[in-house]
């Protein structure tokens, strides 16, 4: 009786264990992929503004 009742309490413990860590490694990869996708935008957006500034250089 006493190890079920020990099984019963440790079981969903290593569940809740687990899954917490999916959760983390999940929200990690997450947010490596925004900023990488951030990063890309930011490229992006200075090469835009760089091409802009040289097309204004280049009226005057």
């Amino acid at each position: 009786m006493l190890f079920g009742f020990l099984y019963d309490i440790i079981l969903p413990s290593i569940v809740i264990i687990i899954s917490g860590f999916i959760l983390v490694i999940t929200v990690m990869k997450y947010k490596a992929a925004l900023i990488s996708y951030d990063e890309l935008e930011d490229k992006s957006e200075i090469k835009r503004e760089s091409e802009l500034i040289g097309d204004v250089i280049n009226e005057v």
